[in-house]
């Protein structure tokens, strides 16, 4: 069997893993990890980062390693794939899916070929690396995927304007990291939605960013369990497509003070995919607690953030009062 014969099985088995409710987690692993060390080695991926005015793009090396992580990818392929058939049932077809920061697989939207028809699902992927859109559209052109693809973009999604707003269906971008540091999620998404109709779908719905007191290693972000101890605090982002276009996604807190002297105040990120399909505290990188060093407050401290979007995205300790 030829490597693209072994991707093209190997993708099926993958694709098909996403939506089976009673598969082995350490098969899904190993299946996952031989399909991304192929693609990586056919398409030669790039591991360099860009830096731009609006925070990092991730390289494509380390953006096509999502397709190994069951529980992120699960979650953002079904609820896609349940945002999918609302708009069919709705009468809409062919749905039509704006996929920015799409990757050297477009690997969220890739399984759901294998659940819709090109005449049920179009796509428009968008990435910032010439590669990531040359790769993903060649392995399309490999799995006799090509129908699914309406256009093919580079460009950066921060200031990309769209060719025909009114037919996009759905916005689909997952270009972040925990605590919404690091990558451009909120300004691409502050982007697209002023462009697109106000009843178009944003996946995911809805990351939430909160305070929250706990135990940390070395003073990095952990997996750690939740414990009685932990001290969890209001949302201080609450970004969904509402908030953006209202530009009220930042919100001031009521502090409290931690229980134990070795606690760490970390942001705690939660993410509604779609539907039921939602990621909470350490079921994926995303929403592992990350350490804000150096913070401290009292009971009843009213505490201030500012988010900064530009070449450094994150929340900022604005004041306490």
């Amino acid at each position: 069997m030829s490597n693209r014969e072994h991707i093209k099985d190997k993708v099926e088995q993958w694709a098909s893993f996403l939506f089976n409710d009673f598969r082995s987690v350490g098969l899904f692993f190993c299946i996952s990890q031989d399909l991304y060390v192929n693609l990586a080695e056919l398409y030669s991926l790039s591991k360099n980062d860009s830096k731009t005015s609006a925070g990092v793009v991730l390289n494509p090396s380390d953006a096509g390693q999502c397709l190994t992580e069951l529980k992120r990818t699960e979650s953002f392929v079904r609820g896609l794939a349940e945002a999918v058939l609302e708009k069919l049932e709705a009468g809409c077809a062919p749905v039509h899916v704006f996929y920015a920061g799409c990757g050297p697989f477009a690997t969220l939207v890739l399984p759901l070929t294998y659940q819709f028809t090109p005449e049920q699902l179009q796509v428009t992927i968008l990435d910032y690396h010439q590669q990531a859109v040359d790769s993903a559209t060649d392995l399309f052109q490999l799995l006799g995927k090509e129908a699914y693809i309406r256009e093919a973009i580079v460009d950066d999604a921060v200031t990309h304007r769209i060719s025909n707003p009114d037919d996009v269906d759905i916005v689909l971008t997952e270009t972040l990291q925990r605590a919404l540091t690091q990558e451009c999620q909120v300004p691409i998404v502050r982007n697209l939605l002023s462009q697109v109709k106000k009843t178009v779908p944003l996946i995911p719905q809805e990351i939430r960013v909160g305070g929250l007191w706990t135990e940390v290693q070395d003073g990095h972000e952990n997996r750690a369990a939740v414990t009685a101890d932990d001290v969890e605090m209001e949302n201080i982002i609450v970004l969904n497509a509402e908030t953006v276009r209202e530009d009220s996604y930042l919100r001031s807190i009521r502090g409290r003070a931690k229980t134990r002297w070795s606690q760490t105040f970390c942001l705690q990120t939660e993410i509604d995919v779609y539907g039921d399909w939602k990621l909470r505290r350490n079921e994926s990188g995303l929403t592992c607690p990350h350490p804000m060093e150096g913070v401290n407050f009292e009971d009843g401290e009213t505490i201030t953030f500012e988010y900064e979007v530009g070449e450094h995205p994150g929340l900022r300790l604005k004041s306490k009062v």
